[in-house]
């Protein structure tokens, strides 16, 4: 086997255990706490908090990676951090002091390996971007089944199966750390190091900030009702179980998407964005009329299909606007914002309307909130058909 054979199969190997740390821990902490007999405003309330520190860490972690030059050393300590904390986590759940104070360090630690793991393997493969949509595959097609497998443990034998999975899944994800080669660092200088200035020059860049808009306003209208999916289900006669139904159902939407990920790149990215955005707009309409859980449930596929074309997407395009050193960094403050920075506050918020006005009113908030992004891609569609236009006149 060659080396950059042998380089893919690791990071497919890599992904699938990283994300089995979520599918273990992260996908039922909200059953967990409420097991635990938290109320669904302070579940929000932590869950933000989580958000928040995953949203430094992403700044701090990615900053790391660019100063010194690796993505593998980086991505050890995450995982390391996670899995203590994890297990702090499950061990005094009952004691909501401690589970406030220690599950935003586990947010720091784990959230922000995504994408430092996805830098890690553009980095490696620059020239073939199949291969990067290829393990993202892997890790939705795994997570999946890995998901459905935790909740149907949870279910029978009790919760106790969240912190054993952790400990597996991260121990395993060292050990292929430790195999894998680090970043290549090919053309960059020892003297460009990477200083807390350099973040400024990101949002001196017009395009990347529009990104960021839009990422944003995106996850602060999905996010949350992710984060709260448990209680949708339960408003309308579901329960946990339904939670790794979701998550099996979304590898099997996800998978053959981000396998042709690189193939995607013939459709020009404004297309994309609206064509992620539009299929995430039906997952609203079907929370909306839901009154039975297959409603729920079925409003996530097309979640599924919109999210799946929208990652590979603003990758793409995020790696195209902010190159060379920073790259990790921009790429970690798109995660950031579109994951941690947009739950964090959609979370402030989300436990106590699902507790005063009910889950339907949260799902409302989120309507009313996405109508931002998606005018926004749509402008950017007609102006980039505009202009393509003009360019195959001028070319007459």
């Amino acid at each position: 086997m060659d080396k950059k054979k042998r380089t893919f199969y690791l990071f497919c190997a890599l992904q699938f255990t990283y994300w089995g740390c979520f599918a273990a821990f992260n996908a039922y902490f909200v059953a967990l706490m409420l097991d635990a007999g938290m109320t669904s405003t302070r579940i929000s309330l932590i869950q933000a908090t989580y958000l928040m520190a995953a949203f430094a860490g992403s700044f701090v972690w990615g900053g790391i990676s660019d100063r010194l030059h690796t993505n593998r050393k980086t991505f050890l300590m995450q995982m390391a951090g996670a899995l203590t904390t994890g297990v702090i986590i499950y061990l005094f759940r009952n004691i909501s002091l401690l589970v406030a104070l220690v599950y935003p360090i586990f947010g720091f630690c784990l959230v922000p390996m995504a994408s430092n793991l996805d830098s890690w393997i553009i980095k490696s493969f620059p020239q073939d971007p199949d291969y990067y949509g290829t393990t993202r595959g892997v890790s939705a097609f795994g997570y999946g089944f890995l998901a459905l497998g935790v909740g149907q443990l949870v279910a029978r034998v009790g919760y106790f199966i969240m912190p054993i999975g952790l400990s597996i899944f991260a121990v395993l994800s060292i050990i292929i750390a430790l195999i894998q080669p680090d970043s290549p660092t090919v053309g960059i200088k020892i003297s460009e190091r990477f200083s807390v200035k350099d973040i400024g020059t990101l949002f001196k860049n017009g395009p990347y900030v529009i990104l960021l808009i839009t990422l944003l306003l995106t996850g602060l209208s999905f996010v949350p009702l992710s984060y709260m999916k448990l209680l949708l289900y339960q408003n309308v006669g579901g329960d946990v179980t339904w939670v790794g139904y979701e998550s099996f159902v979304g590898c099997i939407i996800q998978t053959p998407f981000f396998l042709v990920a690189g193939k995607m790149k013939r459709i020009p990215v404004a297309t994309r964005m609206v064509l992620a955005l539009s299929g995430m707009a039906m997952m609203l309409v079907f929370y909306f009329f839901a009154v039975r859980p297959w409603m729920i449930l079925f409003g996530s596929v097309f979640y599924f299909v919109g999210y799946s074309v929208l990652l590979p997407t603003y990758r793409e395009k995020g790696s195209g606007l902010i190159e060379g050193r920073l790259m990790t960094t921009a790429q970690s403050l798109i995660d950031a914002v579109f994951g941690s920075l947009a739950g964090m506050s959609g979370l402030f918020y989300a436990g106590y309307v699902i507790d005063t006005l009910g889950p339907k009113m949260l799902v409302i908030f989120s309507i009313c909130t996405f109508i931002i992004p998606i005018t926004i891609v749509y402008v950017q569609l007609v102006k980039f058909l505009k202009n393509r236009k003009k360019e195959q006149a001028a070319n007459e």
